[in-house]
């Protein structure tokens, strides 16, 4: 089985990425940076592909999605799990941009990645 994992190279996402991996699948986890991917290498233990992707944006999904094809062929299971936490204040204290930065990522990236997931599972059959 293939798995796609958005937010995978620490917290939750990292340990759901570890766990399919222990069950013997192929996963394909995403990361904001190369520097968030190459901490976890090595570490991990199976077949793997981790890819650079900001979920704010369709395109980097697309993308990441297309990589994980190419690696390890038809995706059986996608799970949106990429999410930031907002600064520890009050919402009357947060800027504008950090307002954003939580919706856009916890909100948008999740609905593109579904989006994007839905297309190719109609695709898939």
């Amino acid at each position: 089985m293939h798995v796609f994992i958005t937010g995978g190279t620490r917290g939750i996402g990292l340990g759901i990425v570890g766990e399919f991996l222990k069950q013997g699948h192929k996963v394909s986890y995403t990361g904001t940076s190369d520097a968030s991917i190459e901490k976890n290498i090595g570490l991990l233990k199976g077949d793997y592909n981790p890819i650079v992707c900001d979920v704010r944006h369709r395109n980097d999904i697309v993308k990441a999605k297309d990589k994980a094809l190419e690696v390890f062929g038809e995706i059986d299971v996608w799970i949106n799990n990429a999410g930031v936490d907002q600064e520890r204040d009050t919402i009357d204290k947060l800027s504008e941009k950090e307002i954003h930065r939580v919706v856009d990522i916890n909100i948008v990236g999740s609905m593109l990645g579904t989006s994007i997931a839905l297309e190719l599972f109609k695709t898939q059959g």
